[in-house]
């Protein structure tokens, strides 16, 4: 299982799923997650997500993130 901090911007979440933004703001709008703005950022677009453990949970159970937070074959065979 990855560790994750307490909270993370859109970007920096899909960048450590290796996703889209607009897949990660996908999700906030459809399981309703948790967010707030990032402050001095203007438009109020910007957000951090706060990791709370269904967040964390249904990235876990998501088959497109299962690539990035599983070992591979190769990572299994080096132990």
């Amino acid at each position: 299982m990855i560790k994750f901090p307490a909270k993370l911007s859109t970007e920096e979440l899909a960048e450590r799923l290796r996703v889209t933004p607009q897949t990660v703001n996908r999700w906030i709008k459809k399981l309703g997650w948790r967010t707030e703005p990032i402050p001095g950022v203007k438009g109020g677009r910007a957000r951090v997500i706060f990791m709370t453990p269904d967040v964390v949970e249904y990235i876990a159970n998501t088959p497109a993130c299962l690539l990035y937070t599983s070992p591979s074959p190769r990572d299994m065979r080096r132990s």
